[in-house]
């Protein structure tokens, strides 16, 4: 792209002396800013300040955790997330004192898969098919499927088998 002759009047060539400079509104006068190094991110600093280059860190991007309970089947939508998560994170436990059932797992709808802790951790198994299991016999589980990551939360289909009852947390990553 070549600049043409009205835009060097409002913005002095001089201004822009490396490939990959920006040119920003200054207290007065549009000002250069720099290029950032490798792999950091231009970040706002809010109305009326200089933007600034730096690393990207997790808990910038917006985080949403969601601690819960459940005991039953079926749809469950989770709203008020804030942002459409591209990545969930869930981590659950059974209820019961007696059972040390347990699931860790992670799902973005087309690709799942959790850790969990079978029949009081006699076995500890990985499942490609769920986002969580939480599995205190064969006779009583509760597990989820993520169906859909939506506009402001996520929505899971719950499978009740038996009796069992779990909480859970979940992280929310846009």
């Amino acid at each position: 792209m070549q600049l043409i002759a009205p835009v060097t009047d409002y913005i002095p060539a001089s201004i822009l002396t490396t490939h990959g400079d920006l040119v920003e509104r200054g207290a007065v006068i549009p000002e250069r800013l720099a290029g950032g190094l490798a792999n950091l991110y231009l970040k706002s600093q809010g109305v009326g300040a200089t933007p600034l280059y730096q690393l990207l860190r997790l808990r910038d991007t917006g985080l949403f955790i969601k601690f819960g309970t459940r005991n039953a089947g079926g749809i469950e939508a989770i709203t008020g997330v804030g942002f459409q998560p591209s990545l969930i994170i869930p981590i659950a436990v059974d209820t019961t004192e007696t059972n040390l059932g347990f699931s860790i797992g992670f799902d973005i709808v087309s690709d799942h898969a959790c850790l969990h802790g079978k029949d009081s951790l006699t076995e500890i198994t990985i499942s490609n098919s769920r986002s969580l299991y939480v599995h205190r016999d064969v006779n009583n589980y509760l597990r989820a499927d993520l169906q859909s990551l939506d506009a402001d939360g996520f929505t899971w289909d719950w499978n009740l088998v038996g009796a069992c009852s779990i909480s859970y947390e979940v992280l929310c990553i846009p």
